[in-house]
Order: C-alpha cells, then sequence, then structure tokens
C-alpha cells in the first residue's frame, strides 16, 4: 500500500512553459487531495479527466488559487458536487475576499461560492483519508501568509517560500523527500540555488530536495546542470511506509531520474 504524489505544474508565476505549481496526492483508500489550484490546474485537471476530493491551499497568491473560480462554476453547472477545501485558518478571510465576495456567485441566482466547496479551516494538522497531515508557516512574502504541507514518513512540500531550515529539522527527520520551493535569482520571496546550498548544508537535507517553482524551462535546465533534481511532469513518487520509494516516469530519462531517488529516501 503506498501514498503517490504527482506534479500537475511545476511552474512560478512568470512560467510560461512549466505550469502552475501543483500536485496530486493519492492515497491508498483511493481518496485523492490537491496541492494548490492555480489558474492552469484546472485545463490540466480537465485535460486528464482527473478526479480529486480535496484541495489543500497553501497561500491565496493568484498563481496558486487562480483557478477557483472557473472550478466553481464547472462545479454549480456540471458536476453537482463538493469538494472538500483544507485552507490554514488565516488565510479563510483572503479567499473570501477573492472569491466569496467579489461576484463569484451563479448569476441565476441561488448559489454562492463557498456552496460548492465544504471549507474545512485548518492549523498546525488535519486529517483526510485517514492519514494526519501537518500544516506549517513558511517564509513568503508577509509572515503567516504561505504554508507547507507534510506527511510524515512520506514527503514534505514548502509551497512558495525562503529556506526554512527550523521546519525541516521538524517535519523532515524521517528521511522524507522534500519538494521545494527554487529559483536561479536571489530574492526575498523565494529560495535561490546559492540560499538552498548554504542554509541547507548542514541538516542532511541537500540529497533528499526536489526543485520546483522555476520561472522558465530554461531556469530548470540551469539548474540540473548544477546538479540539482527537479519535479517533472510524468513522474510519480510513492511512499510506503515499509516499502520504501519508488518512481516511475514516461521517458527514459525521467524514469533514471526517479530511481536515482530511492537511495535517499526510506
Amino acid at each position: 500500500m503506498t501514498v503517490t504524489l504527482e506534479f500537475l505544474g511545476t511552474g512560478g508565476a512568470h512560467s510560461e512553459d512549466l505550469g502552475s505549481s501543483s500536485a496530486k496526492i493519492c492515497l491508498p483508500n483511493h481518496q485523492s487531495m490537491l496541492i494548490d489550484f492555480g489558474p492552469d490546474t484546472f485545463f490540466a485537471v480537465k485535460e486528464r479527466k482527473l478526479q480529486f476530493d480535496a484541495i489543500f491551499l497553501t497561500h491565496a497568491h493568484l498563481d496558486h488559487v487562480g483557478g477557483l473560480e472557473r472550478l466553481f462554476f464547472n462545479i454549480a453547472f456540471k458536476e453537482q458536487r463538493s469538494i472538500k477545501l483544507f485552507i490554514p485558518v488565516g488565510l479563510v478571510t483572503r479567499l473570501h475576499q477573492i472569491f466569496g465576495s467579489a461576484g463569484s456567485q451563479v448569476a441565476e441566482g441561488g448559489m454562492n461560492f463557498w456552496d460548492s466547496f465544504q471549507l474545512i479551516p485548518v492549523s498546525d494538522a488535519f486529517y483526510f483519508g485517514g492519514y494526519r497531515f501537518n500544516v506549517f508557516p513558511v517564509r513568503h512574502h508577509f509572515p503567516g501568509e504561505a504554508f507547507g504541507l507534510a506527511l510524515p514518513g512520506c514527503f514534505v512540500y514548502t509551497g512558495d517560500t525562503r529556506p526554512i531550515p527550523e521546519q525541516l529539522v521538524a517535519h523532515a527527520g524521517r528521511g522524507e523527500l522534500i519538494f521545494h520551493d527554487a529559483t536561479t535569482a536571489t530574492n526575498p520571496a523565494h529560495s535561490a540555488l546559492n540560499d538552498l546550498k548554504r542554509e541547507y548544508a548542514l541538516h542532511n537535507v541537500l540529497e533528499r530536495l526536489i526543485l520546483y517553482h522555476f520561472d522558465s524551462a530554461a531556469e530548470r535546465q540551469f539548474a540540473e546542470g548544477q546538479g540539482w533534481r527537479t519535479a517533472r511532469l510524468g513522474v510519480i513518487y510513492q511512499f510506503g511506509y515499509n516499502q520504501g520509494f519508488a518512481g516511475s516516469a514516461e521517458s527514459t530519462d525521467e524514469q533514471k531520474a526517479a530511481e536515482e531517488l530511492s537511495a535517499n529516501v526510506h
């Protein structure tokens, strides 16, 4: 029995070729949850006809939540179901300002934005599909505006952040694979490659980092040329408490990259 994670997009807000950063988590009981739902995520989901039961939102920037309005109308007129929204409690007001009180209602009347979702405010942890997921603050723009997600023994997903060695000490101490924000240029909102090398050199995590959120495929290729592992579409990361880690991919190169990770994850 394994947990899997697959990226639906791996790019940053300015990326035109990598898609909005988002990932799908599948649990052994066949329930699934997306991390973030940016403008491109809706189309990735529709193109692949993906089914999912819930969404966790790392923060309220539009490149991570901008697809929710389109999803709302799709649910309202076509799917006629409800999707769980796990939202850090401090972000609820901001999400309501963006969607709940800004014209996201059916023009014919009778339905509001929140009617299509089951809002579940979360703080430091929540349960989904029988698994306990941990939530922790990260360093992105103003304090309290962005959060990461961890499934103990499996993975840590940072969302947008500067380096957070203190959080990885707390949440990545069991060999978890770490999906980490990265960019090639130093800036106050994201983690540059040299920041990662400096901040994590003494924390035994560099070999477990899988980087995403680059602004272009060229930036990602540059990082790979520097020896970093990066997230790619088509790679399915599998986690089992007893089985360890195994990767599968659509291409030979990606299969090799996924297999190389198995030596570093328990």
